[in-house]
């Protein structure tokens, strides 16, 4: 599998591992959201949307990261239903908090839904808020976030290498220098 930076022919593949999510993970009337996300606020705001895909061409994991105001903002994080529980998820994550990291951000903040709240608490997300029914009826919000301090980091780096490694995801040579420095595909004009 391939990790690298999300073009704009990615847009059908990113919207079927959403909907292979629909209604476990995401609301239906959260679809309109999420198009105008890929095609409104992608091409317009300093957010690095990235795809892992597939030997075979198919999108299997999509998400944003972007910088407001020190903090790295994972935007929708998404794994093709078919491919949970593979740890894909878990590396694309990783991905994104180190690319937040290494663009400065000192922590990082996303909302998600109680279901995958675990998930992130084992990279060291806590709950800040919570507000019931806030993506619609009897789909409760949680917005989290996690301190992204050295230690932190170098413990990020390591799970990130092993993580890939184990899982046979190869870096997009754009995104390969992200371990230690900023990647190519940051500028400064990546504010949200």
């Amino acid at each position: 599998m391939l990790l690298r930076p999300h073009r704009l022919e990615d847009r059908e593949g990113c919207l079927a591992a959403f909907d292979s999510n629909v209604p476990a993970f995401f609301a239906p009337s959260e679809r309109s959201s999420y198009v105008e996300y890929l095609d409104e606020m992608l091409p317009r705001s300093g957010v690095r949307q990235l795809v892992l895909q597939a030997p075979d061409g198919a999108i299997v994991a999509s998400g944003g990261v972007g910088l407001r105001d020190g903090e790295a903002r994972m935007c929708w994080g998404i794994v093709r239903a078919s491919h949970h529980r593979r740890h894909l998820g878990e590396c694309f994550l990783l991905a994104r908090l180190l690319l937040g990291a290494a663009a400065g951000a000192d922590r990082a903040g996303l909302d998600t839904i109680p279901k995958t709240t675990q998930f992130f608490a084992r990279y060291g997300f806590v709950i800040v808020r919570e507000q019931d029914d806030g993506y619609g009826p009897g789909i409760h919000r949680r917005d989290m976030c996690v301190t992204l301090d050295l230690a932190r980091v170098a413990a990020l780096r390591s799970a990130f290498a092993t993580t890939c490694a184990g899982l046979g995801v190869q870096l997009d040579q754009t995104l390969a220098g992200s371990l230690v420095q900023p990647p190519a595909i940051f500028s400064d004009d990546w504010e949200v």
